[in-house]
């Protein structure tokens, strides 16, 4: 008897490594799209991180590496085009479960963890540098974006208006209509980065299109730093 109680336990064992192998092959098998064999993912992460697994690189190479890898990725990004969309789309709207690292960290070394499972920031950031670079080609994401504004979530809210930002510009008009909303934001910081970002609006649009579009209202402090503007 105890020698089937110990075969039962290691076939429980059995199984349940066999769950967690299945379980971190299925999350960090690379989902598309692909460029030249490559994830998306990896590229971004390029971008965002050129230093990343650049241990062995000598010290006076490294502007040169992480400029070749920052282009790289821009490249890809750019060949990728529309296709990123709903990847980009689905990194804005990220948050943090904290499963990745859980399950990986007793087994797996500390970079892998970064790697394959990026935490809801770094994905903020990859969709940030996905929209920057295919700015005005990735506006089919607009209608998402300008919804995204208004998540539950305050940095899913914030870095949704951030991306749009790059996708709609020089359209300053529509960008200030889109974050009046955020001068009521609950969020503290999402109404410090939203002063910042409508102080470049109301340098742009005029005094008149800023008051219509209730600029002032929301931001009662502009109206006296741009009072005596150019406009």
């Amino acid at each position: 008897m105890e020698i089937r109680a110990r075969q039962r336990r290691m076939a429980v064992a059995g199984a349940l490594v066999f769950v967690i192998v299945v379980f971190l092959v299925y999350l960090c098998w690379p989902q598309g799209p692909f460029y030249h064999g490559r994830s998306l993912k990896a590229w971004l992460q390029d971008f965002t991180n050129p230093l990343r697994h650049a241990s062995g690189i000598p010290l006076q190479n490294l502007p040169a590496e992480m400029g070749a890898r920052m282009e790289g990725a821009q490249r890809a990004v750019k060949a990728i085009g529309t296709n990123a969309i709903p990847t980009l789309l689905q990194y804005v709207q990220a948050k943090d479960s904290g499963v990745g690292h859980v399950v990986a960290a007793p087994i797996a070394p500390r970079s892998f963890a970064g790697d394959w499972f990026p935490s809801a920031s770094e994905k903020h950031a990859m969709a940030q540098a996905g929209f920057t670079i295919l700015a005005k080609d990735a506006l089919p994401a607009e209608p998402a974006l300008v919804a995204l504004t208004r998540d539950n979530d305050p940095s899913v809210r914030m870095t949704a208006f951030e991306c749009l930002f790059f996708v709609v510009q020089p359209d300053y008009k529509t960008l200030a209509t889109i974050l009046v909303p955020f001068g009521h934001d609950p969020d503290r910081y999402n109404r410090e980065r939203a002063v910042e970002h409508m102080r470049m609006c109301v340098a742009i649009i005029t005094p008149e299109e800023a008051e219509k579009a209730g600029v002032y209202e929301a931001f009662p402090e502009l109206r006296t730093s741009t009072a005596t503007g150019s406009h």
